[in-house]
């Protein structure tokens, strides 16, 4: 079971393997090339760069972009990239945990990213995890919406001790049966999602054919993604790698 957060200083991953020092130097090579326009984009990119040893050279302006006008899904972001070096916002904390409790918040994706921001700030939703298996049904049943219900509901057991073993069992079986043959899940942000939930479940010995499918999708540029490459993609990349390496 493995979490995106770390303690500060403890940040730079050691890859055995050169096909992995390879395509992660390449790809954190485009992302110092590249400038974030959103808070998704610095969010992903900050939390790339720190987990592969790349420092802090975006987090005054990720805490910039966090107290503009933002979606809660994206302050949600944000929030969690911060946590993952130790910077902690009680304010940005209350607001996330008011939100969640006095508007009932309906769309499932943001209900997840708050619950994985919120174990990412150490603050436990036990009922609110339970109401997600208790409300889950056949319109949540795309792999990417999956594997986001199975990061957050790992996130908060972290923190809980709950066990939701069963349910995430379960729905980590049907992402790996929904695997294509050349180891991805159709979209590349789809397919790191569903990598970073079956790596934080425990299923990591069961996609190594996805990590090399993700290898050979890098551009020769460095970077993942369309049209010569994408910042989100890219990083989102280079966050699956991390995990998988430290599993």
């Amino acid at each position: 079971m493995k979490s995106l957060s770390r303690k500060p200083g403890d940040c730079k991953i050691q890859a055995k393997d050169t096909k992995y020092n390879d395509a992660t130097r390449r790809g954190l090579d485009w992302l110092d090339e590249n400038q974030p326009v959103t808070l998704k984009e610095y969010a992903r990119s900050t939390t790339a760069r720190y987990l592969w040893g790349r420092g802090y050279t975006l987090t005054a302006t990720l805490i910039k972009e966090i107290h503009r006008p933002q979606s809660f899904r994206e302050i949600c972001r944000g929030v969690s990239a911060l946590a993952t070096m130790g910077i902690y916002y009680p304010a940005v904390t209350h607001y996330i945990k008011t939100k969640q409790k006095d508007s009932k918040l309906e769309d499932i994706y943001d209900r997840t990213y708050a619950l994985i921001a919120l174990a990412d700030l150490e603050v436990s939703c036990p009922g609110e995890c339970q109401r997600i298996i208790k409300d889950f049904d056949s319109t949540w049943e795309h792999p990417g919406t999956t594997a986001l219900i199975i990061i957050s509901l790992m996130k908060q057991s972290e923190l809980t001790g709950t066990d939701h073993t069963d349910f995430i069992r379960k729905k980590s079986d049907w992402l790996l049966s929904r695997m294509q043959e050349n180891g991805g899940w159709k979209f590349i942000a789809t397919s790191n999602l569903v990598m970073q939930a079956l790596i934080m479940a425990g299923r990591s010995g069961e996609i190594g054919q996805s990590i090399k499918w993700l290898l050979k999708e890098q551009n020769d540029n460095g970077s993942w993604g369309k049209n010569n490459g994408d910042i989100t993609a890219t990083a989102q990349s280079l966050i699956t790698l991390a995990l998988y390496i430290d599993a």
